[in-house]
């Protein structure tokens, strides 16, 4: 009885060694069998998807969307690329370096993408003497006749009685035609003071022109306001044409 346990034993461990796979040691030289995947297929360097890995990159990431190229550099919300150059987002703006005599640009055409907005007025200084617009329209007296639809900003300080700044009157008074801001509400330098004009030559301007004229507003005086309008030479200075909005702060 114990020589058939015995031999039984035997048997069943020879069994279990027969079904055990042959070790692989890396030093091993495989054969062209072994090589083999476990599809039965010889590995001929292929990927998984099939396709032939070269040790290529195809510019894909793995949603298969295109990846970058390696010569362009990220598009981002800073509008400028990885190397430091603009790239195509809504910052793609000249930008001013301090050497440009229009505020640091080097021409209007630059400035005007910069300023005027409604978040950033025309700088009240550049319209003063000796400013880069009062240089523009009056000294040079620029072919630019005009530039159309800026926004300024400044203090009601009172109005021109006579189509000149010396005749310029610090208070509220009997003409509807123009008033006068500056950067400051008391103010009382006409020379540091910019001109607008009130028209009422159309629907919007005889609304702002009812809204800001010292004339039926006396209360307006010494109030800030932004105006939207032209810039251009206006009563000999730099001044705000065709006045057609206007929002008091």
């Amino acid at each position: 009885m114990k020589n058939r346990v015995y031999i039984l034993a035997l048997v069943f461990a020879a069994f279990l060694l027969g079904g055990c796979e042959k070790l692989d040691f890396p030093d091993e030289k495989k054969t062209e069998t072994e090589q083999k995947g476990d599809d039965g297929k010889k590995d001929d360097g292929k990927v998984d998807d099939g396709k032939s890995d070269d040790g290529k990159d195809d510019g894909k990431d793995d949603n298969g969307d295109n990846g970058g190229n390696g010569n362009n550099g990220d598009n981002g919300n800073d509008g400028k690329t990885d190397d430091g150059n603009e790239g195509n987002g809504d910052d793609n703006k000249p930008q001013p370096d301090g050497d440009g005599f229009y505020h640091g640009y080097y021409t209007i055409f630059e400035y005007m993408s910069h300023f005027g907005n409604y978040d950033s007025p025309v700088p009240f200084e550049d319209m003063l003497s000796e400013g880069c617009l009062y240089v523009e329209f009056v000294e040079k007296e620029s072919d630019v006749l005009e530039i159309d639809d800026m926004w300024v900003e400044g203090y009601v300080v009172g109005y021109v009685k006579s189509r000149s700044m010396g005749t310029t009157v610090f208070d509220a008074g009997s003409v509807a035609t123009n008033i006068v801001i500056a950067e400051s509400m008391g103010e009382k330098d006409f020379e540091k003071c910019v001109p607008v004009q009130l028209s009422n030559s159309s629907k919007s301007n005889q609304e702002t022109r009812a809204a800001l004229n010292l004339k039926d507003n006396p209360n307006v005086l010494g109030k800030k306001v932004k105006i939207r309008g032209d810039i251009g030479k206006y009563m000999g200075v730099v001044g705000v044409k065709n006045a057609k909005e206007c929002e008091f702060e």
